[in-house]
């Protein structure tokens, strides 16, 4: 299924039963995400800003994913959401309940921009 939206285009990730493996960044900034959220990008890229409570694991150091914990959901991101949806099917392939955030680290920057702007009209 490919879906279009103003900023980018991604296939969504399903699992064997049908269900959407993709999380929408807006979604995210309001209702969160009850797991563990994994920011997959480069070291300098994470130190100069991420998600609040996201961990990071870089690609160079993609065996370390496999030492997340089986019992906990986990969201995946990386900048712009190629590698992570690539990512994200290893997980599922070796039994994590998993998702990433569509569009990325960059999908995830613009909703938030948009959630402080509504925020502000609202006040």
């Amino acid at each position: 299924m490919r879906e279009t939206s103003a900023h980018f285009v991604r296939e969504k990730h399903m699992n064997s039963n049908g269900k959407n493996r993709d999380i929408n960044a807006e979604d995210y900034i309001k209702n969160g995400f009850n797991g563990i959220t994994v920011d997959l990008r480069e070291t300098s890229l994470f130190a100069f800003g991420t998600i609040e409570d996201a961990v990071n694991i870089p690609i160079d150091n993609i065996q370390d994913l496999f030492n997340l914990p089986h019992d906990k959901k986990i969201c995946v991101f990386c900048q712009k959401g190629e590698i992570s949806g690539e990512i994200l099917k290893l997980l599922l392939d070796v039994g994590y309940d998993a998702y990433q955030l569509a569009g990325g680290y960059r999908a995830y920057l613009i909703a938030n921009m948009r959630y402080m702007e509504e925020k502000k009209i609202e006040h």
